[in-house]
């Protein structure tokens, strides 16, 4: 394959009411940009579809189309130091998959034996010897020599799995379809359960550090745990967004994109978290930082989205005040929702505290009456999101 420079077009994006700014590049032709990792702060990658990897020397502003020989889609990479990088992917489901390996920063790369027939959905190198696969039906391979050999391991769990991070060499994190969270202390030897506290897909993790990380997926689901993974608790209510990828530069600054063009971002480790509008509309599905101000996301139809202003100083004033009113709280049958922040395409949603959900709809009055005559008695979640903000409280139902 021929290489290729690619000159983006650049336009300045103002985010309204925000110190942020995004750049957004387009990349000339409209293919799915799956996953972006960076090496330092000027030389990234990007996986992409039909087997395209792209790379920038220089900070994003030009991205060359490196000469991978393969037509697979590719969705994940890994450097475990910058000469050294992996790429995984698959065409599909049936098929074998494709793994690649470089050791000259992308010049050429090589096909290796990914130790499967499976699709691969994600891999993660903790150094140039030790790599762990994640990937269909519960699948979790794992390498000590550079990806030679690949060993399967009982991960306990027939579910897709679609990330994976590692805190150190021995404690690492998977998650995938139906809440799926485990966890290895053992280099990826052997994992366990967690308990997700949600119903739904998560499609990314990152820790912070060894105890704090998140984790995000279907419906706009952000869980936390600040214990290592002994327990997650929710972090914001469900959105309409899917959440495809989840990165931090502090313990308390991190952002996620997902569906649509979302881009969220929280300053008080995920307590709230506000829209900052990216300026697209397009899916995205990967986040990297290479510092506390300058990130980028990259998804659909070669979009890319850059930011160099990303330490959102004061950015938690975008939230407009907890107006969301509810009563009575116990309620029998009717409940009462009030709040000022409605601006007419307002969600409404209610979800029990796993997470599943009971009851949505759109919101276009000021007050509303909401019957819950037909739920249970327990607690329950219910939740007003806006393009702006999220506002949640829980309530009571009781049978008298």
């Amino acid at each position: 394959m021929k290489k290729s420079n690619l000159v983006f077009l650049a336009i300045i994006l103002a985010l309204s009411g925000s110190a942020q700014t995004w750049t957004e590049y387009y990349a000339g032709y409209p293919i799915p940009l799956n996953c972006m990792r960076f090496t330092d702060a000027n030389t990234g990658y990007i996986a992409s579809q039909s087997g395209i990897i792209l790379k920038t020397s220089n900070a994003g502003n030009t991205w060359t189309q490196l000469n991978t020989g393969t037509s697979y889609d590719l969705y994940s990479l890994s450097f475990p130091t910058p000469s050294v990088g992996y790429a995984v992917g698959f065409d599909v489901p049936g098929y074998p998959p494709v793994m690649l390996k470089t050791t000259n920063g992308g010049s050429t790369w090589t096909s290796i034996n990914p130790g499967t027939d499976n699709p691969i959905y994600d891999i993660f190198f903790t150094d140039q010897n030790h790599g762990v696969t994640v990937g269909y039906n519960g699948e979790i391979h794992v390498t000590y020599n550079g990806g030679s050999t690949w060993a399967l391991k009982a991960s306990g769990s027939n579910a897709y799995l679609y990330a994976v991070y590692f805190t150190d060499a021995q404690t690492g994190y998977t998650v995938g379809n139906v809440a799926t969270i485990k966890k290895t202390t053992n280099g990826g030897e052997t994992w366990v359960d967690q308990h997700a506290i949600t119903g739904f897909d998560l499609y990314s993790v990152y820790f912070v550090n060894a105890n704090v990380g998140y984790a995000v997926g279907y419906y706009g689901t952000v869980i936390k745990t600040v214990n290592g993974g002994a327990n997650w608790t929710a972090q914001s209510p469900w959105a309409m967004e899917a959440y495809n990828s989840v990165f931090f530069t502090s313990e308390n600054v991190g952002y996620i994109a997902g569906t649509n063009g979302a881009i969220e971002t929280t300053t008080n480790g995920g307590t709230t978290w506000v829209n900052s509008s990216s300026g697209v509309t397009y899916d995205l599905y990967s986040i990297f930082f290479t510092d506390p101000s300058t990130g980028y996301v990259s998804g659909n139809y070669g979009t890319i989205v850059k930011t160099t202003n990303g330490n959102p100083v004061g950015v938690g004033s975008l939230t407009k005040p907890a107006t969301l009113q509810i009563s009575p709280n116990p309620v029998n049958d009717i409940l009462t929702v009030q709040s000022e922040v409605l601006p007419g395409d307002a969600q409404l949603c209610i979800h029990d505290l796993n997470g599943v959900t009971i009851l949505q709809q759109r919101l276009t009055a000021n007050t509303t009456l909401v019957d819950v005559s037909r739920l249970p008695s327990g607690m329950y979640t219910i939740s007003l999101i806006t393009s702006q903000t999220v506002l949640t409280c829980k309530f009571i139902r009781q049978k008298r």
